[in-house]
């Protein structure tokens, strides 16, 4: 039996939408000093070890807050993915993308061993109706600026994701730069309320 999957198709879309040693000094010790009477050594004790002067480890980068490739400039802040509905075709993930280099760049790819590709979208009106279409050359992220990908404007659409993207849970994704070469990068699954989703009509190319 054929399973009609536009209305989970639909509302997948229609929910993508709404909405970063130690050192020692050695001992030391004086040499040994021969008696007047008799020929019995007398030792100087050595001297106590140093204490330890090796700076503090630097703390860990919180979770899910920034990270960026070395050489790279574009520092990838705020990542995560809507959990989608049950099997759902599609899932919209999310992040900031900020360039802190003197030259531009471009997220030209994305890849991800949960969904069978990973496309860059952005949100069109055709008429009165919202549509999403697929960048083809990738998105710019110019020298100094600050790119958002969020619910109703540029995202990343994650086809025919698997099983198990439930809230809680972190995927790996791997961002493909122009001139930065490849992030990877940890994205936080995230559920949205109904309530916290935005209206309006919608379609996909």
């Amino acid at each position: 039996m054929r399973v009609n999957r536009l209305p989970i198709f639909a509302a997948a879309v229609a929910a993508i939408l709404a909405a970063s040693c130690a050192d020692k000094s050695s001992e030391q010790s004086s040499p040994t000093q021969a008696s007047e009477a008799a020929s019995a050594a007398t030792d100087t004790p050595a001297a106590p070890a140093a204490a330890d002067n090796a700076a503090p480890a630097p703390d860990p980068l919180p979770d899910n807050m920034s990270t960026v490739a070395d050489g790279a400039s574009v520092v990838v802040e705020d990542t995560w993915i809507r959990q989608p509905p049950e099997a759902a075709p599609v899932a919209g993930g999310y992040m900031v993308l900020r360039n802190s280099g003197a030259q531009d760049d471009r997220l030209i790819a994305v890849r991800s061993e949960v969904a069978r590709n990973v496309e860059i979208h952005e949100m069109v009106m055709e008429g009165d109706m919202m549509k999403m279409r697929e960048m083809a050359d990738g998105l710019a992220v110019p020298a100094g600026e600050t790119v958002m990908l969020k619910p109703g404007g540029f995202h990343l659409m994650l086809m025919e994701p698997e099983a198990g993207l439930v809230a809680g849970k972190r995927i790996p994704l791997t961002l493909v730069f122009e001139r930065g070469g490849e992030q990877v990068v940890e994205f936080d699954v995230r559920e949205v309320s109904a309530d916290a989703q935005e209206g309006g009509e919608h379609g996909h190319d």
